[in-house]
């Protein structure tokens, strides 16, 4: 069986690798799992702090209670204080996301090139193209789509919440705004 010297100058089987980069692989799942539940909470509740917005906002100034403008600003300051802090743990989760895919990448480079998975994956995400080995599919070319090599998915982890605090701006000024009339 062969071995590798890891950082201590100690022999590592293949086993012993094989086994590192499935509990490598295992928390690089976990971490995307966690990272897309965390944007799905954002986009649940920012979405309804935006519909409440919109509900307190056509509501008629006749009927509606002397507090509307104050529960405008309310609702579109906590929809920007959220984006706002989305943003930056989406930017943190970016790079933890980044980090565990690196660990599985030095990992795997200890193996023979042939069980190589998560190279030709990384290297697919970055718009580079992958040819299959398997012996249905042998020497097929998978390519992304070209809007997937220009936008990283990782960017979208700031991206979205950004462009909903922008919108979120956008409705506190409206709001003050009112609040002023």
């Amino acid at each position: 069986m062969e071995s590798n010297k890891n950082s201590t100058g100690n022999q590592c089987s293949e086993s012993q690798i094989f086994s590192a980069l499935n509990l490598a692989r295992e928390d690089t799942r976990h971490a995307e799992t966690v990272t897309q539940t965390r944007m799905y909470n954002f986009l649940f509740c920012d979405s309804i702090l935006i519909l409440s917005w919109v509900t307190v906002f056509v509501a008629s100034p006749q009927s509606a209670p002397p507090s509307r403008p104050y529960a405008l600003v309310a609702l579109a300051g906590l929809s920007l204080f959220l984006s706002i802090a989305y943003a930056i743990f989406g930017w943190g989760a970016t790079k933890f996301i980044r980090m565990h895919y690196d660990l599985s990448l030095v990992l795997e480079s200890q193996l023979p090139q042939p069980l190589w998975t998560a190279d030709p994956i990384v290297a697919l995400q970055r718009g580079k193209q992958y040819i299959c080995r398997s012996k249905y599919q042998n020497g097929e070319v998978i390519r992304g789509p070209h809007l997937r090599t220009q936008l990283h998915t990782g960017y979208m982890l700031t991206a979205v919440p950004i462009s909903f605090g922008l919108l979120s701006a956008v409705l506190v000024v409206l709001s003050v705004c009112i609040l002023r009339s």
